[in-house]
């Protein structure tokens, strides 16, 4: 057996404060900032060797990423970072994991974070007591497994995409915590929420001796079951696992001109759950051409190669097939392995098809500032079932996303809007069209000035002449009337789903700003904390309606709109 060298890089993020983000090195400045704060805990007590963290917003992939920044908290809770001016998400993590891990303000992950702006007044924080996952780890025979590690995930919607970010993790006891009890593990530091936990334990080698398992008994991700934990709390039973021994598939990859094991490439294990092909492991081939994919639960599995050999890239799904759809499936049993998976590739042989165009994809609506636009994707052969809109203005990469419609800012005057669309499908390439909107984004309409009459008194007898009054807040409030019309709810009232707000223009014209408040209600009653543009539906919103009330605020007048988004099943 060997190490298990890559986790897909998609489906399993790991990182510290469930961000999900990768670091980034801060832009450069001329001016610097400070961004200062204190943490506290319960009752106000000051929080010392609490770990505080700075991300930035990535305008490129429209992404919050690390920007490499971090200080500990005092024994006065205090912190504070000398950084160029702008705008900062803010992370906070107790190193003894006694409180929740957070972002400013009182938000579980990046993407709900307030952003602090830098310069700007001192940031006050209050943790609150974590949650643990607890539970104990056996060997198959039943005992105690002393040197497994366990993980907790957090599955996080972005662009409508489920991304699982590592949150935390611990190792059994009897091998790095003698004093506990054996095989038990707590993971703390959490806030509530659900939870993927994984198991895994490594031989001393470090090569896998036993199989990766995921709550409840499931083989992969895809199909475990999800662990709720409540504020400050643990789950309602101990998340225990007795692990199997792990199955292997090993073999060498050939370049079929020249003979010898290619010294690159990837192998890339699926498995088939419902009508989908997932993907569960990637390992790099090595330098002798060998490769082994191990640590998989019983089940049966279908592999991808892909390696440089003469003449360029090549790729095969085993047994010498373009598709995992048309594959050959390996079976294996528990503690099984299969050693002879060794494909022989050849340049221009056994390539994924890509979709085919039928109609071009099209933007409609006009580009002014403010306006919407929508793309159509076009159609495709077959249809697709992935499909993601790249924006631009110009060169800049605006927006890279699911969603089709893109609102013109100030920014974007004078520049031509276009969009890529890429498409793919279960056993096909990744296919690419474009489309361009028609002119270039011009400044939203101009409201009407509304000017004073002038008024020349009487020589004789000088009237008292009112001048009319101008109504401005009658105007914004006419104004953001029309805006909130245009919002909306996407997303199902299901568990463990997302519901979003849309449609939020950051101006009504050209010169007005707006911005927004939201709060979410279960019933009749509002949702603590749910203060944020998206909700996750939990199981304690089950048969309750859902709705939520957005406030639009242009200077200093407001409107509010409540949006029914419908009953949780």
């Amino acid at each position: 057996m060997s190490a298990r060298l890559r986790r897909p890089a998609v489906a399993l993020i790991t990182t510290t404060l469930a961000a999900g983000v990768l670091a980034i090195a801060p832009a450069a400045s001329a001016v610097d900032g400070t961004l200062s704060g204190t943490v506290t805990g319960p009752g106000g007590a000051l929080l010392g060797d609490v770990r505080v963290e700075l991300y930035q917003f990535d305008t490129e992939d429209g992404r919050w990423r690390d920007t490499g920044d971090f200080t500990d908290t005092g024994s006065d809770g205090a912190y504070t970072f000398s950084v160029p001016e702008g705008e900062y998400a803010v992370g906070f993590d107790d190193y003894t994991d006694t409180y929740a891990a957070e972002f400013y303000n009182d938000a579980d992950v990046v993407e709900d974070a307030d952003p602090v702006t830098v310069p700007g007044a001192p940031l006050a924080t209050a943790l609150v007591p974590a949650a643990h996952v607890t539970g104990t780890v056996l060997y198959p025979n039943g005992d105690p497994l002393t040197f497994a590690t366990v993980v907790a995930y957090r599955p996080v919607v972005v662009d409508g995409e489920t991304e699982y970010r590592q949150v935390g993790f611990d190792h059994t006891a009897g091998f790095f915590n003698p004093d506990a009890l054996p095989g038990s593990y707590d993971i703390g530091g959490l806030p509530g929420g659900d939870y993927l936990i994984e198991f895994e334990a490594y031989a001393p080698q470090g090569m896998h001796a036993y199989a990766i398992e995921y709550y409840d008994n499931a083989p992969n991700r895809y199909v475990a079951d999800l662990v709720t934990v409540a504020d400050g709390g643990t789950p309602d039973v101990p998340i225990d696992a007795q692990l199997e021994l792990d199955s292997e598939i090993s073999g060498a990859v050939y370049d079929t001109t020249s003979g010898t094991p290619t010294d690159n490439g990837t192998a890339v294990v699926y498995a088939k759950v419902d009508d989908a092909y997932l993907e569960i492991e990637e390992v790099d081939v090595q330098s002798d051409g060998s490769y082994v994919i191990d640590g998989l639960s019983a089940d049966t599995y279908y592999v991808r190669f892909r390696a440089d050999v003469a003449g360029g890239r090549a790729q095969e799904y085993w047994d010498d097939q373009p598709s995992v759809l048309t594959a050959t499936g390996i079976e294996l049993g528990v503690g099984e392995t299969e050693g002879a998976i060794s494909p022989v590739l050849a340049f221009g042989q056994n390539q994924s098809p890509s979709l085919q165009p039928v109609t071009d994809p099209t933007i409609s609506g006009t580009p002014q500032v403010g306006s919407t636009l929508t793309a159509s994707p076009g159609t495709w052969s077959p249809s697709p079932t992935s499909i993601r809109y790249a924006w631009f203005a110009g060169e800049e990469l605006r927006q890279d996303t699911s969603s089709n419609t893109y609102v013109p800012v100030v920014a974007d005057i004078g520049r031509e809007i276009s969009v890529d669309v890429y498409v793919t499908a279960t056993g096909y390439d990744t296919s690419r069209g474009s489309a361009v909107a028609s002119g270039v984004v011009v400044p939203a309409p101009a409201q009407p000035v509304v000017t004073t009459p002038v008024v020349v008194p009487s020589v004789v007898t000088p009237p008292v002449v009112t001048p009319p009054v101008v109504d401005v807040a009658a105007g914004l409030a006419a104004g953001l009337a029309a805006v909130l019309k245009g919002v909306d709810t996407s997303g199902k009232p299901k568990v463990g789903k997302t519901i979003k707000v849309t449609g939020l223009d950051a101006m009504f014209r050209a010169s007005t700003a707006v911005s927004y408040k939201f709060q979410w209600y279960a019933g009749t009653k509002k949702i603590k904390k749910a203060t944020k543009s998206k909700l996750k539906v939990t199981k304690a919103m089950k048969g309750k309606k859902l709705a939520v009330k957005v406030t639009a605020t242009a200077a200093s007048t407001s409107r509010s709109v409540k949006l029914k988004v419908g009953k949780v099943s």
